[in-house]
C-alpha cells in the first residue's frame, strides 16, 4: 500500500531525532544525505556539500533583496546556511511537513538569531505560499 500524507508525517516527526543523532554533524545540522565529491574529507564536508552547491548558485543570481523559499526544510539547516552567506536583506521561507522539524528549525532560528526566516508546517504538493519569490528549491 503506498505511503499516504499522514504516513510521511508520521514517519519524519519519529525519525528526525535518529537522523541528526546517527547521520549529521552538529554543525550541518543537515538530515539529507552527506555526497562523498572528489576531495572531501569527512562526514562535516560532506554533508555541507549540497548546502554550499545551492549558496553557491543562488550568489549567481545576484538579486537584490533575494526571498526564498525551501519546500522541505528539515529543520532549516540548508536555508540558514545560505542566510548566513548572503547578505541581510535577504528574506526566506521554510516549509516542512512534520511538526518536530518545524519545531526544531523554529528553535534554531532563534538560538541564531536570525530574524529574516520565518519556518512554518505544511505540504509543499500543495504550497500555502505566494508568488512573491525569487527562488524555491528543495533538496531531495
Amino acid at each position: 500500500m503506498p505511503a499516504n500524507l499522514r504516513d510521511v508525517r508520521v514517519y519524519y516527526d519519529r525519525n528526525t531525532p535518529l537522523f541528526l543523532r546517527y547521520g549529521s554533524s552538529s554543525e550541518t545540522r543537515s538530515i539529507h544525505r552527506s555526497l562523498w565529491l572528489k576531495g572531501v574529507r569527512d562526514l562535516k564536508e560532506a554533508l555541507a556539500v549540497s548546502n554550499n552547491l545551492v549558496l553557491e548558485q543562488v550568489r549567481k543570481l545576484q538579486v537584490p533583496n533575494l526571498r526564498f523559499a525551501d519546500l522541505g526544510c528539515g529543520v532549516g539547516a540548508t536555508m540558514f546556511h545560505l542566510l548566513a552567506g548572503l547578505e541581510p536583506a535577504v528574506k526566506a521561507i521554510g516549509l516542512t511537513l512534520s511538526s518536530v522539524q518545524a519545531h526544531m528549525a523554529e528553535r534554531a532560528r532563534r538560538d541564531l538569531g536570525i530574524s529574516n526566516a520565518f519556518i512554518t508546517q505544511g505540504d509543499f504538493h500543495n504550497v500555502p505560499l505566494g508568488s512573491n519569490f525569487h527562488l524555491i528549491y528543495s533538496i531531495g
